[in-house]
């Protein structure tokens, strides 16, 4: 049996002198991988296991593709296919979320199981997902090492083929960490152990036939009632094609105590919901985070409505104009178009214009020759000389839209911001 104690001390040894050698292909692959932090976390709050730790994974099994499946890269999402590499049989998987926890979970290593998320720990479990036939040889992982001083040559290039001249081109793991921890600092060895509560979810439908009129009216003689497929999923309005049921329940039920400002449910995690997950931390007292954890999941179940401040459950549009709302600045100067014509509407009103008179005297002159010709002309002058007349009349009706319509936006921003929708009053 492999000494995993030995391999931990010797990749310790190695993270503490390991430089990367290939910074220019590590860094866009990093920035890359930190980019897609939000999937990741989803994964994280459902296993345990350190979003970083699966993004170096993703990485090097598809190349952070993800239309690959975590467990070898594999591309059988949506398609009802099973894994043929190893892990062999697994699937099929509709979203990469669901596969990434299968991978975790239920395939060797078992890295939702670890608890040692240390250096040595760390980088001996990205080692085992690769398999431990480098170290059997006495020689770093390129799956680890390579990209780094660390590694300088030795692949296998098949199952059981080994190449001690093969040079391996992909980014080993370790040199992932490094670059991205030079991006994101919240990344460090030794945490990301997180117990993740069950969150229920509705068990997947069950076909099941609709009962006969004979069964119907014989269940009625009886006194019982036709059978009932109670087990069909709830509906989620609005779920993306990639979204995770669990964030998707979790966004809603954040709404519907409140937190308002996470939006739409949509089962991602973006930008919006981990602005709601923040606030609703601090509301809450609990650490300050952005993911979805065992103590998160526990006090949003048991939290009560979310209480409003009463400055910004009475807020006022005056109030967003001196906190700076530039919404709301953006309207007013609109609103002004809509009073000026308003106002020149109101003037005008009074003093009826004498344009088109002189063209319809002349026409008149030479009905005779013209005839019906001439009516028909005089009659298209005479309603544009009524328009003329009456400009005032549509201006007084556009400037009353414009200030209408102003009037409502404004009101709408003053009850976004008072539903948390708008969490600040200078955006």
């Amino acid at each position: 049996m492999p000494n995993l104690a030995a391999l931990k001390a010797a990749n310790e040894r190695r993270w503490a002198n390991a430089r990367i050698t290939r910074k220019a292909t590590f860094t866009p692959a990093a920035k890359k991988l930190v980019a897609n932090k939000a999937r990741y976390q989803a994964v994280e709050a459902l296993t345990g296991v350190p979003w970083w730790f699966i993004a170096v994974v993703h990485n090097r099994e598809s190349g952070a593709d993800f239309r690959g499946v975590l467990h070898n890269g594999e591309k059988i999402l949506g398609t009802g296919k099973k894994t043929k590499l190893v892990p062999k049989g697994r699937g099929p998987f509709t979203t990469w979320e669901e596969a990434a926890v299968d991978a975790l979970k239920n395939c060797g290593p078992y890295a939702a199981k670890n608890k040692d998320w240390s250096v040595g720990g760390t980088l001996t479990l990205l080692e085992q997902y690769n398999g431990l036939g480098y170290f059997n040889k006495g020689l770093p992982s390129p799956y680890v090492w390579a990209g780094t001083d660390q590694y300088s040559k030795g692949k296998y290039v098949a199952d059981g083929k080994f190449d001690a001249n093969a040079v391996d081109q992909q980014l080993g793991c370790a040199g992932l960490i490094l670059a991205m921890e030079a991006i994101d600092p919240s990344i460090a060895f030794g945490r990301g152990t997180v117990s993740v509560t069950p969150i229920a979810t509705a068990p997947a439908p069950v076909a099941s036939e609709k009962p006969g009129i004979w069964a119907t009216l014989w269940r009625a003689v009886r006194g019982k009632d036709a059978s009932v497929d109670t087990t069909a999923e709830k509906p989620r309005p609005g779920l993306h094609p990639n979204g995770n049921i669990v964030i998707y329940d979790q966004q809603a039920m954040l709404s519907s105590k409140g937190y308002t400002e996470v939006g739409q449910p949509d089962g991602l995690m973006g930008g919006r919901t981990v602005n709601a997950i923040r606030a609703f931390r601090s509301e809450n007292g609990l650490p300050p985070r952005d993911t979805i954890d065992a103590k998160f999941t526990a006090a949003l179940a048991s939290a009560g409505p979310r209480q409003v401040a009463r400055a910004r459950v009475e807020a006022t549009a005056s109030d967003l104009r001196e906190n700076g709302n530039t919404q709301v600045a953006a309207l007013d100067s609109f609103g002004w178009v809509g009073k000026l014509l308003l106002g020149g509407g109101l003037l005008g009103g009074a003093d009826q214009t004498g344009i088109l008179n002189k063209a319809t005297d002349t026409l008149q002159s030479a009905q005779d020759t013209l005839g019906t010709v001439t009516t028909v002309f005089t009659t298209i002058i005479g309603i544009a000389q009524w328009c003329f007349a009456h400009w005032w009349m549509f201006a007084l009706g556009g400037g009353i839209y414009i200030v209408f319509r102003v009037a409502m936006a404004i009101l709408n921003m003053v009850v976004l911001f008072r539903r948390g929708f708008v969490t600040d009053g200078s955006k």
